[in-house]
């Protein structure tokens, strides 16, 4: 393919170059599943692909222009004057923004006497105005009129420095003379290469085309209402993308808390069996203490505690397990 290549200041050349197009694999993906309240939990999704660099050869680049005057006043005298200037322009960068080396440089001046009977005329150059150690030369009186080429007067230029001609008569008059300043700058810019970098990754609401939710190897859901929701990752190298993989993000709502009765022993009695109303679809989890950091029995459908000591009333929390949510502790004592 040929690209135009960027920063080229006016007239480029078209290069050509290599950029391979690759077709990623598709992601391998992670779901994740929270209790209704909790905060959500990541949904991630890794590519395995690594997309190809492209490759731009070294090249030249031009930039040439012709400046016509415009009416101004000559500083050093003064004087009316037809004037034209010229900016020495920053050298154009690649597209990984190394500066190009200029090759060549050259400026000159054309001068012509649009008034008929002018014939004490005068042409001066300045560079940056009167504060150079050369700012004022004078190339052409007499009505010497012509092309004059100024580079080996203005010497080496950097970016910014101004360079003016001026064309005026010796009483201070301008009288239509025809001045203009051409210039022709070439450059070698270097190649660019661009090395091979890890797939992209953007998230969707949908298989295909939809709505684009995130980018990167993570996302976090926004939804809050107990459900199942999926998105899809896909991998992509510049245009060139994979099909998409789903994962699922999962709010499973709180199960209803049980009911659970005291129990009131004699001394001599048998412990009985703690044996939770089930209103829901679950398992149980117990514990002795409120905080219920310390398990006693978990995931079983009933508990049979030790003896409690004659007039020690003891107390155990029993929460219902379903979908991997615990309900809210419910108290029951037993005597």
């Amino acid at each position: 393919y040929q690209v135009l290549v960027p920063g080229c200041p006016s007239a480029c050349n078209m290069v050509t170059g290599t950029y391979t197009l690759e077709f990623p694999s598709d992601p391998t993906t992670t779901s994740s599943e929270i209790c209704a309240g909790d905060a959500a939990v990541d949904l991630t999704a890794t590519c395995t692909s690594t997309c190809a660099g492209s490759s731009i050869p070294a090249y030249t680049s031009n930039d040439a222009s012709t400046i016509t005057s415009v009416l101004g006043v000559e500083p050093f005298f003064s004087c009316a004057a037809d004037v034209a200037s010229f900016t020495m322009p920053a050298a154009p960068t690649n597209s990984d923004g190394v500066a190009c080396t200029q090759t060549s440089f050259s400026l000159s001046v054309t001068w012509s006497d649009n008034a008929a009977g002018q014939t004490i005329d005068y042409l001066d150059v300045y560079v940056n105005g009167a504060s150079t150690a050369v700012p004022y030369q004078q190339i052409g009186s007499g009505g010497a009129f012509g092309t004059f080429d100024i580079t080996a007067l203005v010497g080496a230029l950097a970016p910014g420095d101004l360079v003016e001609v001026f064309a005026s008569d010796n009483d201070c008059a301008s009288v239509g003379f025809g001045v203009s300043m051409s210039y022709n700058i070439d450059y070698n810019c270097p190649a660019v290469t661009s090395a091979g970098a890890p797939a992209d990754i953007t998230w969707w609401d949908a298989s295909t085309a939809g709505t684009q939710v995130g980018t990167g190897s993570n996302f976090t859901p926004t939804d809050t209402a107990p459900g199942t929701y999926t998105y899809y990752a896909q991998c992509e190298c510049g245009p060139c993308t994979s099909f998409r993989t789903p994962a699922t993000f999962t709010i499973a709502p709180l199960p209803v808390a049980p009911v659970v009765a005291d129990e009131t022993l004699c001394s001599d009695d048998v412990v009985p069996t703690i044996d939770p109303d089930d209103a829901g679809t679950g398992v149980f989890n117990f514990y002795s203490d409120a905080a219920l950091t310390t398990a006693v029995a978990t995931g079983v459908a009933d508990f049979t505690p030790p003896a409690p000591a004659p007039n020690t009333p003891t107390t155990y929390y029993v929460t219902q397990v379903d979908n991997s949510a615990d309900d809210p502790l419910v108290p029951n004592t037993e005597l």
